[in-house]
């Protein structure tokens, strides 16, 4: 009897976690596409000051750091492939910290995937919104807020999962296994370079 109850706790954290996640990619979704819509509103396509911050409106192409310019279908591709790796990973971290994580990841690669496939020129080849313009020492840098939760966030899930990973390993007295660390890290790093 014990052991169906533990079970049943047990089904309920799960359901629960998995609710969490959807509600984080959903949210991290939602904050994305309407500051994306606000902005284009009410601001001017590449219409930035020389300020250290700024907002005005920029179509991007291409993946992080103008990785495979000129291949949109190929970008566009390659941003569904990350979207379902942390989406996937996030539902078998093995810290509850690592998932929401990967689950907000999801949730920014959904948001660029969603500009990718639905705005103009075409599906599979419309530019990502950009609206936030960051200038620093000259150098500028457009993004938004998906683009924000992959390259935080990304970075923030592989240190959480390296930890954890760490201190199971000190706590184990039998041999541990990298594999669901590695696997998270992994995917982690695809996001971070391919759907931002």
């Amino acid at each position: 009897m014990a052991n169906t109850q533990d079970t049943g706790k047990t089904a309920g954290k799960t359901r629960g976690l998995r609710w969490a996640l959807a509600a984080t990619a959903a949210a991290v979704l939602a904050a994305d596409q309407i500051t994306k819509c606000l902005v284009m509103a009410h601001a001017t396509a590449g219409n930035y000051s020389s300020a250290p911050l700024s907002i005005g409106l920029a179509a991007n192409h291409a993946a992080t750091l103008g990785v495979g310019t000129g291949s949109p279908l190929l970008i566009t591709l390659a941003a569904l492939l990350a979207a379902a790796l942390a989406a996937a990973f996030a539902l078998s971290a093995a810290s509850r910290t690592a998932a929401l994580l990967l689950a907000a990841v999801a949730g920014g690669a959904l948001g660029n995937l969603a500009d990718r496939l639905l705005r103009a020129p075409g599906i599979g080849t419309g530019g990502v919104v950009d609206w936030i313009h960051l200038n620093i020492a000259g150098h500028g840098v457009s993004l938004n807020i998906a683009d924000i939760a992959i390259q935080l966030l990304a970075p923030a899930a592989i240190a959480v999962t390296l930890i954890t990973a760490r201190r199971t390993a000190k706590h184990t007295t039998t041999a541990p296994t990298a594999a669901p660390a590695t696997a998270t890290v992994t995917a982690a790093a695809a996001t971070f370079t391919l759907a931002a």
